[in-house]
């Protein structure tokens, strides 16, 4: 069988295959965010085309399909999220109704967690003291032990949960309802989680369809993807609020997704049917409101992360398709900006891609 060797290291990032059976097992070095930098690919939903990238910034290489090269099989299908925490990189794939848990230092498979076909559908992840949390679409909230890589819990959280933040050493989970349009999506809330009792406290009003939270553990935001037009289908009363305490704010302004890094709220406004593709950024502090990158380079912006180390940016876009729509099928590619927004780089990626994570020591 073949297998393949590829190893980080300061002069390049190497990659060889051979189909000699006593080759050494495939290695990558341990990976930083100022070094590194992960791709999430969903693939094509109903396949197994769902592929991890992987960028080397030490020589400004990518490596595309690095589960596959080292594990020599499928993520699965449509793989949502991945975070590093501890010694391992946990990675949500939400079809296959999997956790796939690998060695950061190596990329070898550790474990793949099947979870029960009730409490199903991982979505986004989060690490707190030694259990990882995962949202369930299905409308649970599971804990697992980091050291038996099992689930201890799962509690009910609302229907369609999305992203999940760790604030104040609780747990904050963005509840959509996110299939409930025809109601309204009546149920959508943010529900506060004691981690340790794995009891719901609290659930918070904050707008509907509920999709991202953002903190830097002094303020709370959420992101409401907000409803559509019945006649147009054009999308409206959608973007980024703060929650204090109890309390939500308004709409602070229309945006379709954000990062927080170092007091700076940054954020893309992609409103389906707006008129252009806006890119911005929000003081914390202050309340300013100001632009950030023209993102000429970006066709279809489809989720993007900040550096905490670097600042550097990495937004992620789909290529153009026949009528001139997003290509959902074909591999796309990341853009790279430093912090004050200055172009970096292009890199290809795989197909649909949807979050960058980093790994940090």
């Amino acid at each position: 069988m073949k297998k393949y060797l590829f190893m980080a290291v300061a002069a390049m990032f190497c990659f060889s295959g051979c189909s000699d059976n006593d080759d050494p097992d495939p290695v990558i070095d341990p990976v930083d965010s100022t070094k590194g930098v992960f791709v999430v690919n969903a693939g094509v939903m109903g396949t197994s085309s769902g592929t991890l990238s992987y960028l080397n910034l030490e020589d400004n290489v990518i490596l595309n399909n690095a589960f596959f090269e080292v594990n020599g099989q499928y993520i699965g299908d449509t793989f949502n999220d991945g975070i590093v925490f501890g010694d391992n990189i946990y990675l949500a794939v939400n079809g296959s109704n999997v956790i796939q848990v690998l060695d950061r230092n190596t990329l070898k498979l550790k474990k793949t967690i099947t979870l029960d076909n009730e409490k199903s559908g991982p979505r986004r992840l989060a690490g707190l003291d030694n259990y990882v949390y995962v949202t369930l679409f299905s409308g649970y909230l599971a804990k697992i032990d980091t050291k038996t890589l099992n689930v201890t819990e799962t509690i009910e959280v609302g229907p369609n949960p999305e992203a999940v933040v760790v604030y104040n050493k609780q747990l904050y989970v963005a509840v959509s309802d996110g299939i409930n349009s025809a109601n309204d999506f009546a149920d959508a809330c943010v529900a506060v989680v004691d981690p340790v009792k794995m009891t719901v406290t609290k659930k918070i009003s904050a707008g509907k369809n509920l999709t991202d939270l953002a903190t830097d553990g002094e303020k709370l935001f959420v992101l409401s993807s907000g409803e559509y037009e019945l006649t147009t289908w054009k999308q409206i009363n959608y973007g980024v609020r703060e929650i204090k305490g109890d309390k939500v704010s308004d709409i602070l302004f229309a945006a379709t997704s954000m990062a927080l890094n170092a007091g700076t709220l940054y954020y893309i406004d992609n409103g389906y049917l707006a008129d252009a593709v806006s890119y911005g950024r929000y003081d914390i502090r202050s309340g300013a409101v100001s632009s950030w990158i023209s993102g000429v380079e970006v066709k279809f912006p489809a989720g993007f992360g900040v550096d905490r180390v670097t600042g550097d940016t990495y937004i992620l876009s789909n290529n153009m398709g026949e009528g001139g729509f997003a290509d959902y099928t074909s591999p796309g590619y990341m853009v790279r900006y430093d912090a004050e927004g200055g172009y970096v780089g292009k890199y290809d990626v795989g197909v649909c891609p949807t979050r960058v994570f980093f790994s940090y020591e």
